[in-house]
């Protein structure tokens, strides 16, 4: 039967698809369509937020344990060893061991190796600590030490600059009053006063060899003279042993002082002399002494020293450096020469 003549040639039409293809397509969600643009800026803001949450817990966690980490850090080249070779045995050669009971005996190995090497570097650490310590208290025990100095000297200068005006007033008070011998004598003593307060006499230390030079004064006193040169003779190990004294022929105190023995360049301590040390970083040819109070017109107890002079030698001279709060700052050493006779 042939077809009907509308439906012979006929071409689907062009429009709204069935409602089967209809119902297959999706379909858009009601309310305004949300752009891609908008949700990758969403999907980014989120992820910034998160990485900022992030950024400052760590930071926050880093500050909290920074104490621990800083403590931590010392061991690091004991306690990354060990693991390390914990990771080798356990993760890569723990099925090679034969027999089986080895592998055990090397964790243990390794885990007491670094227990030692963590108490070694605590003990390092506790020592520095304590020696950091005793340093901090030496230096602050210097600094008040200076302190306590800085202001016994300002103290000094008050009291020197009040006696001075002080007496400078009187003195010229009684210039003006001068009508008697009296007045006279008294200015004359008050000068004196003010030259000592201006310029006050000083205590000057003698080295000498012992005994002294004695020299008479009358039948009845006598008088000790430094001797500067004398003639010793060399021991067997080529040493002389010398014996001296201070002498301070002045008025005045040698008051909290020290003294400092030298021996030529060349020359050498046979052993440390009696009553003086080396002090730190003191040169070698050197040695050093305090005292309290050398009076005056007195002279020091003997000591004494055994040198080893170079082979040859024929004269050697020996010096004394002294400074104490009332002494004259010399600029150079008190010598001494010995003159040394050869071995028989």
């Amino acid at each position: 039967m042939p077809e009907p003549a509308e439906e012979h040639g006929a071409r689907p039409v062009v429009g709204a698809p069935s409602e089967a293809i209809a119902d297959a397509l999706p379909q858009a969600p009601s309310g305004e369509p949300v752009p891609p643009r908008s949700r990758r800026a969403k999907r980014i803001l989120t992820i910034g937020a998160i990485g900022l949450a992030l950024c400052i817990l760590a930071y926050w966690q880093i500050r909290s344990m920074r104490g621990l980490f800083n403590s931590a850090l010392p061991y690091a080249p004991t306690v990354f060893p060990s693991l390390i070779a914990l990771g080798t045995i356990v993760f890569k050669d723990w099925k090679n061991y034969r027999p089986h009971w080895v592998r055990w005996m090397l964790i243990f190995f390794v885990l007491a190796a670094g227990c030692v090497g963590v108490r070694y570097q605590h003990g390092q650490r506790e020592e520095k600590a304590e020696a950091a310590r005793v340093s901090q208290q030496n230096i602050d025990g210097l600094k008040g030490q200076v302190t306590a100095a800085q202001q016994a000297q300002t103290e000094n200068t008050k009291i020197f600059t009040k006696s001075f005006f002080e007496l400078s007033a009187e003195l010229n008070d009684l210039k003006t009053k001068v009508t008697t011998k009296e007045l006279q004598d008294k200015i004359v003593s008050l000068q004196s006063r003010l030259d000592k307060t201006i310029d006050p006499p000083r205590a000057k230390l003698i080295f000498s060899f012992e005994p002294l030079k004695v020299i008479k004064i009358d039948d009845t006193h006598t008088i000790g003279e430094a001797v500067t040169e004398k003639t010793l003779s060399l021991a067997a190990d080529g040493s002389f042993h010398v014996e001296f004294t201070i002498l301070n022929l002045t008025d005045v105190d040698a008051i909290d002082g020290e003294m400092t023995l030298q021996i030529c360049d060349t020359c050498k301590f046979a052993k440390e002399p009696p009553e003086f040390t080396k002090l730190a970083g003191q040169d070698e040819r050197q040695r050093h002494k305090t005292f309290n109070r050398i009076h005056s017109q007195v002279q020091f107890y003997t000591l004494s020293a055994d040198i080893i002079a170079p082979p040859g030698s024929r004269d050697v001279a020996v010096g004394m450096y002294f400074r104490c709060n009332t002494c004259v700052r010399e600029k150079g050493p008190s010598r001494i020469m010995v003159h040394l006779a050869p071995q028989p």
